[in-house]
C-alpha cells in the first residue's frame, strides 16, 4: 500500500493499481541482443489451467541447454533443461494460478550465456 499526501488529504493506492498497470503489459518481452522469447496466447490473453508454448530463440544460433522458469508470488518454478543444436527450444506451461508471471528462458552455450524474459498477466 502506498500512502501519497496532497495537502490536508491523504491518498492511497493498493494492490489494485498494480494490478491495473500490469495488465497493460502483457506478455511484454525483454531479452539480451539476438535472443528472444515468445508465450503463446488465447488472443493476447493468457488463462489459469489453460496450456501455453514458451519458446526461446537465439540468434545467430548457438548450442548449448535452455532452461526455462516461472516465477508468480515469490515462488519460481525451473523446468529441466532442454538441449538445442541450433539455440532454439520450446515447452509447455500451465499457469497455475491467477497472478502476473515472470517467465524466463537462458541458454547456456560454450562461451557464456543468453537469456529473456516475459511478464504474463494470468486471468480467470
Amino acid at each position: 500500500m502506498i500512502t501519497a499526501f496532497s495537502g490536508s488529504r491523504t491518498r492511497r493506492f493498493g494492490i489494485s493499481v498494480a494490478g491495473a498497470v500490469a495488465a497493460m503489459v502483457l506478455a511484454a518481452p525483454t531479452a539480451n541482443a539476438g535472443a528472444s522469447l515468445t508465450v503463446s496466447s488465447d488472443n493476447g490473453r493468457h488463462y489459469l489451467g489453460h496450456t501455453y508454448t514458451l519458446t526461446f530463440t537465439v540468434d545467430p544460433p548457438k548450442a548449448g541447454t535452455v532452461t526455462f522458469c516461472a516465477a508468480a508470488g515469490g515462488i519460481m518454478t525451473c523446468y529441466p533443461a532442454i538441449d538445442t543444436p541450433s539455440g532454439t527450444a520450446s515447452r509447455s506451461w500451465t499457469p497455475t494460478k491467477l497472478a502476473i508471471y515472470e517467465i524466463t528462458a537462458k541458454l547456456k552455450h560454450a562461451t557464456g550465456t543468453r537469456g529473456a524474459n516475459a511478464t504474463v498477466y494470468v486471468r480467470s
